[in-house]
This record gives structure tokens, C-alpha cells and sequence, in this order.
């Protein structure tokens, strides 16, 4: 009588679910189904370039689109995973490896498109969108200290940075740090700052006082007023805090050289900016504030500034 038994090669329902769980599509492939393991890949990769595409200057998409990317994103990750399960569990006992049904083909695949999406991720980075972390309360109530936000590179590829901008820039006594402030007055203008009013070009800016926002960080609890500041179509809220900062509520009558900013934070008795190491050149802005993408908090802040 032949008593030899034959070693089972039913996929593991768990195992699947685990590979699916380290990339999508790893555990479909486990279990054969390679035109649905490059199907997962292709929808959560689209899914996720939408996103960033969402980002990108020109694009205008909401923040609301974003995170519906993301979140399409995740959904299907996530039926990758119970799919990879319920595909291993219907398998046959007598299932036949495939060729690529080798543990260094799957650690090929999920190198290779490890690889990919790095190097794109690196790509958007260094030439599109470049996260930052404001460790300050210097631009509040704009954004937030702990904030973080995306700077589109590319925004003054082909032009001048415009009043009322939030700009990225090299800290003109360190290169290797970065700071961000909002563009109040550009080449040719003649700036002047009197009891912490604005005058560009001998013309005092608008103000118009405005509530709190609510609700407000408890690092920002102290006394002041909010405003919207007018200044050549562009507004934006700043704070005055109180008591004033007499050094910093005046500033002597400065004309701002060609190819250069003057730059305020919006916080603006408690800011490093223009008033101390005058205007910045136009050639160490790296780009533009764009999107905050994650917030401390008041979530309802998360998209694009404005």
C-alpha cells in the first residue's frame, strides 16, 4: 500500500493578509492572482498621485478632494487586504506554486516599487512641494505654531513674488535654516512703520479689527487685537499683541532695493523679520507657503492658505 503523503500547498489565508498588509497587491500575487495584484497597485498609486496632483499649483482642487484621495486610497488598501485573505482561504490544497511564487520575488516587487515611490516622493519634493514644520507663533493667526504645511517650489519659477504672499525663505545669517513670513512691500517700495502702523509708499495700510478666532491655542491666551490689513488687493489677518513692542511698532523710512522683499509676520509684535535683518532678496525665497496638511490644532484650518 502507498502510504507517501503529498505536503499541502494551500496559500495561508493569514500569510496572504500579511502581505498585503506590507504592500498592496503582495498578497494577491501569493495566491496567483497577478492581474489583480498589479490592479491594487495601479489603483492605490493613482490614488495617492491624485492627491499630491490636488496640491500642485494650478490645480485648485479642495482640501476636501484631498483627503477623499486619501482616503480612496486607504479604502482600497484596505479591501486588498481582506481580499488577499478570503482569496488565500479559497485556494486548493493541491494549489501550484508559479514561478514568482518565491519569497525573493516578492522582496524584488516590494523593493521595486519601494524604490518607485521614493524616488517620486523625492522628486515632488525637491521640485514641487516641500513639507515645513513652523516651530514658531511668529505667523499666527495665519498658521499656527506646530503646524505643518506644504511650499510649492515651483511658484516663482516664471514670476516676482506678489504682495500679501507667505513666503519660504533662506535665513540670510543661516542658509540651512528657513524661515516664513508674509510679503508686505516689493522693489521700489518705500516701507515706514510708525506706532505699528504699516505705510507703503507713504500711504498707511487699512486695518479693520476683527474677533479672535475661536478657538484660540493656549500658547496665544494673552492679550491683543486681530485685524484684517489691506494692501494692494491682497488682506490677511495679523495680530497686535499688548503691551507693544516699542522696538518693533517702528521702523524708519526704508526704500526695499530691486530684486528684493520686506517681509512681517503676522504676529507682529512677536516676529524676526524685516524690521531686523531688513529686506530679503527675491533669489533665497525657496517658494510659497501652499497647504497645511497637518495641524496641532482647529482642524478646520487644514487646506490651502489664504
Amino acid at each position: 500500500m502507498d502510504t507517501s503523503t503529498k505536503k499541502s500547498t494551500k496559500r495561508h489565508a493569514w500569510f496572504a493578509a500579511l502581505l498585503a498588509l506590507l504592500m498592496p497587491g503582495l498578497g494577491q500575487l501569493y495566491c496567483g492572482a497577478v492581474v489583480r495584484c498589479f490592479w491594487l497597485l495601479a489603483l492605490t498609486s493613482a490614488a495617492g498621485i491624485l492627491g499630491v496632483l490636488a496640491l500642485v499649483p494650478g490645480v485648485h482642487l479642495s482640501g476636501g478632494l484631498v483627503v477623499s484621495c486619501y482616503a480612496l486610497s486607504l479604502a482600497v488598501y484596505a479591501i486588498g487586504i481582506f481580499d488577499a485573505f478570503f482569496l488565500a482561504r479559497r485556494t486548493r490544497t493541491d494549489y501550484e506554486p508559479k514561478d514568482y511564487n518565491r519569497w525573493y520575488a516578492y522582496v524584488l516587487l516590494a523593493m521595486a516599487v519601494s524604490a518607485g515611490h521614493v524616488f517620486a516622493a523625492l522628486y515632488v519634493r525637491d521640485n514641487w512641494l516641500t513639507p515645513f514644520k513652523i516651530p514658531t507663533a511668529s505667523m499666527y493667526p495665519t498658521i499656527w505654531q506646530g503646524d505643518q504645511f506644504f511650499a510649492d517650489r515651483a511658484a516663482y519659477r516664471d514670476k516676482d513674488p506678489a504682495v500679501g504672499d507667505i513666503v519660504v525663505f533662506q535665513n540670510p545669517d543661516d542658509r540651512r535654516q528657513y524661515f516664513i513670513k508674509r510679503v508686505v512691500a516689493l522693489g521700489g517700495d518705500r516701507v515706514e512703520i510708525r506706532d505699528g502702523a504699516v505705510y507703503i509708499n507713504d500711504r498707511e495700510l487699512r486695518r479693520e479689527e476683527i474677533p479672535a478666532p475661536a478657538p484660540r491655542p493656549e500658547r496665544m491666551g494673552g492679550p491683543g487685537k486681530y485685524f484684517y490689513e489691506f494692501n494692494r488687493g491682497a488682506s490677511y489677518r495679523i495680530l497686535l499683541t499688548a503691551p507693544a513692542n516699542s522696538r518693533l511698532r517702528n521702523f524708519p523710512p526704508t526704500t526695499v532695493p530691486r530684486h528684493h522683499c520686506f517681509v512681517l509676520g503676522d504676529n507682529r509684535d512677536d516676529s524676526l523679520d524685516s524690521r531686523s535683518y531688513g529686506a530679503i532678496p527675491t533669489a533665497s525665497i525657496i517658494g510659497r507657503a501652499d497647504f497645511i496638511y497637518a495641524l496641532r490644532e482647529n482642524w478646520s484650518r487644514f487646506g490651502r492658505l489664504r
